[in-house]
């Protein structure tokens, strides 16, 4: 018997923070990335006795259903690595495969409305009556059949009616109809008849408690009826036991441009040809569209194309009835660009205080940058003393993370905010809150409950802290079900009308791109206060940095390195301070996709004294004669880095200073350094053609689940 709801919601804090690094909700990643090179390879080159096709993918990526190839569409003045593009990096020519990016859409990994997506069905299709003679449910073989090929009816009208670089951008476009196709050959989401290829059942995907329950035993395994977490027919795309021209099949994934169609499984090689022939038929009937007059109500999902394929791929094995005819998948809500307002209490039993504030939160999530949600937050309000009764003013921002498994839920934490108590004992502070959980009572309506502890980073102490916020968001994104997407402001996009790249002949991309961030950086020391007292100084800091860490399709690479310059206060007593310049080479190795280990073999710091220059400081790397003091040091450090797309956390290791006695003795205790990458240059938009706002509408709401 599958747990209740409340019992799954328990599994899901846990579930999240075990599963994120390993979690695939589909033909693996690089299976998705593999199906649909050879996808493109197919139509470019011409296979299965078909002539070559290029302008099929040519026609979809001027209509923006597609990301262009870095050389694609550039005109005369060609940048210089697109000039001997076929002899030294021919992969300038080609798609990025993207068709994995669906995956990392958290909301959809975690929820149930977004199953159709990985051609799943749900928990509640789990439940009897069962199909005659058999132990499936009947709602797999039929519910969920009729629920997933109405989504995908819904997602090719929206590429074909409306089409263009905003729905690709959605989460509602041709990627995810590609991604849908192929993970519904994958035997561990779809079981299908072997011969005829039609559906027998879909299986399910338990969100949360399937997680958790595959990190800490294999207790779903290859089951009959369920995903596991880490299921290994998610990786029966290649041949893993075969070798083509000498090279074992399984050992030319990481480069999907390298694998011969000889090393597609026969699943795998399935679909592919699915691929090729959806974009064969999305791409006949956009043109169609494009062709006829502005605003006519076509009806593509009817097209004898269309049945055509949906007939090859999608006929179900046991034929639907009555009610399950009109199966449609439910929204989804997730919490997107907008503002939250709120407020909260948190109480402090390690400092003896109780803070009232009102907050602003200002979100941003995109399904291309991160799987997770930003937000940055600002508050002010009130905070009580207890110990030592005190009355304060406060004010403070802070940067937020979370990661949303429920299109209600979501976990996160605070890596770095600041806050500055005005008044008797005033002080500021610079923290790391872990963690939040927040939970949407309602489509506008959320409840944040923070705790357990706070990392006060001037202090360096972990305070025992709680609290709860309750906030108002106007809107919440819609990013499925219901109504097709409405046509979307669209970005200008290049255009090619002559691609056509040659064969490959080589198949790793080259080339290393470079990208900036601003920081952050923080290194409490603790010092002598008095005889029995501390005060927390040492270095705050601001700074960009330049790295060389992502290969020219924006992918991280698993070696990075880079340098920065930072421009810092550092105190190194109460009565001292210097103005300090840093700089610093780092190395970077990313051992999994959110984590990195950090080595800077050379960092350099050292300024002049701007405080107490008439006293003799005697701290460590202080330099001079006092009234011409100054610090310079230079050391190296290790650390630990989350990379969370725009966000970069490290934390390090105290300085090894390069100095004959004492190397060690540097007085610092961690440092933690956060960094944003700034979003891309904003272009300039223009609207879609004429007469796309008038285009039709899906005639079907969806219902919305509670």
């Amino acid at each position: 018997m599958m747990p209740g709801p409340d019992q799954r919601r328990l599994f899901a804090l846990g579930a999240a923070i075990l599963a994120v690094p390993g979690a695939s909700l589909a033909f693996d990643t690089q299976g998705h990335k593999v199906i649909e090179i050879s996808a493109y390879r197919s139509l470019v080159e011409g296979r299965d006795a078909q002539a070559p096709r290029p302008e099929v993918l040519r026609d979809l990526i001027n209509d923006g259903a597609l990301v262009p190839p870095i050389c694609f569409g550039r005109g005369p003045d060609l940048p210089r690595k697109c000039r001997t593009v076929e002899l030294e990096n021919p992969l300038l020519q080609w798609l990025q495969p993207m068709t994995d990016g669906p995956d990392r859409n958290y909301s959809r990994q975690f929820t149930e409305p977004g199953q159709c997506v990985h051609f799943m069905g749900m928990l509640a299709d789990e439940k009897p009556p069962l199909l005659p003679g058999g132990h499936v449910p009947r709602a797999l073989a039929t519910t969920a059949v009729v629920r997933c090929n109405n989504m995908l009816d819904d997602i090719m009208r929206q590429v074909v009616i409306v089409g263009g670089v905003g729905t690709r951008k959605s989460g509602y476009g041709l990627y995810e109809l590609m991604h849908a196709v192929t993970d519904s050959f994958s035997y561990a989401h779809t079981e299908r008849r072997p011969g005829s290829h039609q559906i027998d059942f879909l299986r399910v995907w338990a969100p949360t408690v399937t997680l958790a329950m595959s990190r800490l035993g294999d207790y779903f395994a290859d089951s009959p009826l369920q995903h596991d977490a880490d299921d290994p027919r998610d990786s029966a795309y290649v041949r893993n036991f075969a070798e083509v021209d000498g090279l074992p099949c399984k050992d030319l994934t990481d480069l999907p441009y390298t694998v011969p169609l000889a090393c597609l499984s026969e699943e795998g090689d399935l679909a592919r040809q699915a691929l090729v022939e959806l974009l064969v038929v999305v791409h006949d009937l956009r043109q169609a569209q494009l062709a006829s007059a502005p605003g006519a109500a076509t009806r593509p999902e009817e097209s004898a194309a269309w049945r055509r394929f949906k007939a090859r791929w999608f006929t179900p094995v046991n034929p639907c009835l009555g009610e399950e005819c009109r199966a449609r998948q439910p929204s989804e809500l997730v919490q997107a660009s907008g503002l939250l307002f709120a407020g909260g209490t948190t109480f402090n039993p390690s400092r003896s205080f109780q803070e009232v504030t009102g907050n602003l939160r200002l979100t941003q999530w995109s399904q291309q940058a991160s799987p997770l949600v930003f937000g940055l937050s600002v508050e002010g309000g009130y905070r009580r003393g207890f110990s030592t009764p005190t009355n304060q003013a406060l004010v403070g921002v802070g940067l937020i993370l979370e990661l949303p498994f429920d299109r209600r839920s979501a976990v996160g934490f605070s890596p770095l905010a600041w806050r500055y108590a005005f008044g008797a004992k005033g002080s500021w502070e610079l923290f790391t809150q872990a963690l939040h959980y927040e939970f949407h009572a309602g489509e506008n309506l959320s409840v944040s409950v923070l705790g357990p502890v706070e990392l006060d980073w001037r202090r360096v102490a972990v305070d025992w802290s709680f609290g709860v916020v309750v906030g108002y968001t106007p809107s919440r994104k819609r990013v499925a079900g219901g109504h097709l997407i409405g046509p979307h402001v669209e970005a200008p996009r290049r255009h090619d009308d002559q691609w056509a790249p040659e064969p490959l002949w080589f198949g790793r991309l080259k080339g290393r791109e470079s990208g900036w961030f601003l920081l952050v950086d923080a290194t409490p020391i603790p010092q002598a206060f008095g005889r029995d007292s501390l005060l927390m100084g040492g270095l705050w800091a601001l700074g960009a940095e330049l790295a060389w860490d992502r290969d020219p399709w924006g992918g991280r690479l698993p070696v990075s390195y880079g340098g920065s310059l930072e421009v810092g206060l550092r105190n190194t007593s109460p009565a001292t301070g210097y103005l300090t310049a840093v700089g610093a080479v780092e190395v970077r190795w990313n051992f999994s996709r959110p984590l990195g280990l950090s080595i800077v073999p050379v960092r350099l710091e050292g300024g002049p004294m701007i405080r107490g220059v008439t006293l003799a400081d005697r701290a460590s790397g202080v330099q001079g004669r006092p009234g011409g003091q100054y610090f310079l040091m230079g050391g190296s450090r290790v650390g630990v880095a989350l990379s969370a797309g725009m966000v970069d956390v490290l934390v390090q290791a105290p300085m090894l200073a390069w100095r004959a006695s004492r190397p060690f003795n540097t007085g610092e205790i961690l440092s933690l350094r956060v960094a944003l990458r700034p979003g891309g240059r904003r272009r300039r938009r223009r609207t879609g053609r004429p007469g796309q706002h008038r285009l039709l509408r899906c005639s079907t709401r969806a219902r919305s689940v509670r």
